[in-house]
């Protein structure tokens, strides 16, 4: 049986679990499994990709490469899945295949995929050729000499994990953003001021049905860091380790993994690419949009369900790229749907004061939103009925570093716009908004696809945190047809904010630009 593997140590600071990203790494043997996850990818059989059926999810494992004591070299098939499907059965199934290694000197591992069928419940990785009995094969120590195992939910669990106070199914999911840690050469300590591990094992306890990061997870700066395995290890996949093992993530790529020579781009893709954005040679700007359903109480094997909802994924990454029009040209066809979300990085409207000056929105992204918006049609008609009035609803986002909730409309009316979610506070370095309030309002001119200007309440919060969400029957009135649960780096719910105290007048403009 393979040896366990003993990784980068985890510092215990004031009785709280925080990785340290300026810790070296620990040696490792080829065959060691070092980090593990599914995430949900695109349905590239479906027709024009739209989702047909259950969500398509991979398990990927990552492995050190190399030879072993008999010479032989290691691979994906060393490994099998042992699990359990949805009528108690237990049963084994061969390992992933390799995805393609774009720079084997830097990222000296093997990562493998396997596509989870629909019923399983449970699954764990186990060595090959040991059966239904085979022990889970463990991918680090936490300092405690506690393993932590590849044991984690299957596609079946997906909005049958929870209930609501009546008793009906309820989806539970876990939001955050903004990741990464700075390190000492980018002025943030990574042991002290990093709570980045603290929230993910917190939005783990809930058992959530899944976890949607939108973006900028390596921020680490040391040399070439930003192309090396082992910073990727220390940004991402050790301290959250365990939330990647408690449910199924939705990665969507941030401008720090943008497919440009100083960017994190090839890890990305390499880890979590479910497109065809290559980020080597000839390059393409952007991932082509996805999407994938999920209901409360889930879906059945003919995809069949009742109040489904879809998460339309956006790459945002490269800002400046002409080929975010038809990025979002497909996202809104993709959004016809009685509820949908999207899931992106950059923001196409915020609202932030620095260099003396309001800022409304993100140009190029704003621009090219409201060029798709001329050939589709706007995202939002108060005269639907039986479903939200705007498609999305809500567009979840990050690259300020910050929490902000921008909302047109409602409650009493219709809501005249998508509503902005911004969850950019999960653990790199805090930016404000710079507003004269935390809650205020604010006339927007050139909202994308409205003929005319649009007030807007804001609500804005420096604080690192995390958003729950929950939907289930008893919650589709709600705006977005979900309930939000706002919580601190403590796990502490946020107190509801004031009433908008007026217009959002900026402070003396700050000494830096919010977005690097």
């Amino acid at each position: 049986m393979r040896k366990s593997l003993c990784l980068l140590p985890i510092v215990l600071l004031l009785g709280q679990a925080s990785a340290s990203a300026t810790s070296g790494a620990t040696a490792t043997s080829p065959g060691d499994v070092l980090s593990a996850w599914s995430q949900f990818v695109s349905d590239k059989g479906a027709a024009k990709g739209f989702p047909t059926a259950q969500p398509k999810i991979e398990l990927r494992y990552v492995v050190a490469s190399g030879t072993n004591a008999a010479g032989d070299a290691v691979g994906c098939d060393d490994f099998a899945i042992a699990y359990t499907d949805s009528s108690g059965t237990s049963g084994v199934a061969t390992g992933g295949t390799a995805r393609d290694n774009p720079d084997a000197y830097r990222f000296p591992i093997i990562v493998c995929s396997l596509a989870l069928k629909s019923d399983w419940a449970e699954l764990r990785l186990v060595a090959a050729g040991t059966g239904t009995s085979g022990k889970t094969i463990s991918i680090a120590e936490d300092g405690t000499g506690t393993g932590v195992d590849v044991a984690l939910p299957g596609p079946h669990k997906i909005g049958r994990r929870h209930k609501d106070a009546n008793g009906d199914a309820e989806l539970l999911i876990a939001t955050m953003g903004d990741s990464g840690c700075r390190g000492a050469s980018g002025g943030q300590n990574c042991d002290f001021g990093w709570p980045f591990q603290r929230i993910t094992e917190l939005a783990a306890e809930a058992q959530p049905d899944l976890f949607l990061h939108v973006g900028d997870y390596r921020y680490y700066k040391q040399y070439d860091s930003h192309k090396r395995w082992d910073y990727w290890q220390k940004d991402l996949l050790l301290p959250a380790r365990r939330a990647l093992l408690a449910a199924p993530w939705a990665f969507t790529r941030g401008n720090h993994e943008e497919c440009s020579h100083h960017k994190s781009g090839v890890g990305f893709t390499f880890l979590f690419g479910v497109g065809n954005a290559a980020c080597t040679g000839s390059e393409v700007d952007v991932e082509p949009s996805w999407s994938f359903d999920v209901a409360p109480g889930g879906i059945d094997a003919s995809g069949k369900a009742s109040d489904a909802h879809r998460f339309v994924m956006i790459d945002t990454s490269d800002e400046y790229s002409s080929e975010l029009k038809g990025a979002f040209t497909d996202a809104i066809n993709r959004s016809k749907t009685d509820s949908a979300w999207w899931v992106s990085h950059v923001p196409p409207v915020h609202l932030l004061n620095y260099g003396g000056k309001t800022r409304p929105y993100n140009g190029n992204v704003r621009y090219q939103l409201a060029e798709a918006i001329k050939n589709t049609g706007p995202l939002c008609d108060s005269s639907r009925t039986g479903s939200a009035p705007c498609r999305p609803s809500l567009i979840l986002l990050g690259h300020d570093h910050m929490f902000q909730t921008v909302t047109f409309g409602g409650p009493s009316g219709p809501f005249t716009w998508p509503q902005i979610y911004i969850v950019g506070h999960g653990g790199v370095d805090l930016r404000s908004a710079n507003l004269s309030s935390t809650s205020c309002t604010f006339r927007f001119k050139d909202l994308p696809g409205s003929s005319a200007a649009q007030t807007g309440t804001v609500h804005s919060r420096s604080k690192f945190g995390y958003v729950m969400w929950r939907r289930s029957v008893a919650t589709t009135k709600s705006p977005t047809g979900w309930i939000a649960d706002p919580r601190d780096d403590q796990g502490n719910a946020w107190q509801p904010f004031s009433t908008p105290t007026g217009d959002c007048d900026p402070k003396p403009p700050a000494p830096t630009n919010p977005n690097p």
